[in-house]
């Protein structure tokens, strides 16, 4: 009897974990422009690969969007796939807006896989969108080091400046 409700417990953990956890990976396969610019869109397309045998049925894959990014009007964040057969893999595409004044940096976006409409049990994958900004050079001062700067001759100048953009200055 204690074998039965153990081999009953181990199948029905097995279905749960086959259930909550499907073999699918999610990578960025396009970034349009790379790097994106603040201020600017950026379009960004990911597959989602089902590295399992069997086929996924009800995926639906959920961007979460957040800061420094937003989802423009009239893009969905949640695509839904009605079958992704083992071994294969489906699109989906964003089009976003990154916010102005975003510092450069590499920004992660999660992604969360559900299947169906049961949004209890989900897997996380993260993809990196690079940013890159452009450098703004204001000058803050000047100073000569000589009182007086005879035709022909030389002095040390020296200046300062502030890189006011989201760039860096090369």
């Amino acid at each position: 009897m204690k074998l039965a409700i153990v081999a009953g417990l181990i199948v029905l953990l097995a279905f749960f974990v086959s259930f909550v956890s499907a073999d699918l990976d999610v990578e960025l396969v396009n970034q349009n422009p790379y790097p994106a610019e603040p201020g600017k869109n950026v379009n960004i397309e990911v597959e989602i690969k089902n590295t399992g045998f069997d086929d996924e049925s009800n995926k639906v894959v959920e961007l979460l969007v957040k800061n420094p990014f937003t989802l423009l009007p009239g893009e969905e964040r949640i695509k839904t796939f009605s079958s992704i057969e083992g071994g294969k893999s489906v699109k989906a595409a964003y089009e976003l807006f990154v916010e102005d004044g975003t510092p450069s940096n590499n920004y992660e976006l999660e992604l969360r896989e559900y299947r169906g409409s049961d949004r209890s049990f989900y897997t996380t994958e993260t993809v990196k969108i690079k940013v890159q900004g452009k450098a703004s050079l204001i000058l803050e001062d000047v100073k000569l080091n000589s009182q007086e700067l005879e035709p022909g001759s030389r002095a040390v100048l020296e200046f300062k400046v502030r890189n006011i953009g989201t760039g860096t200055a090369k």
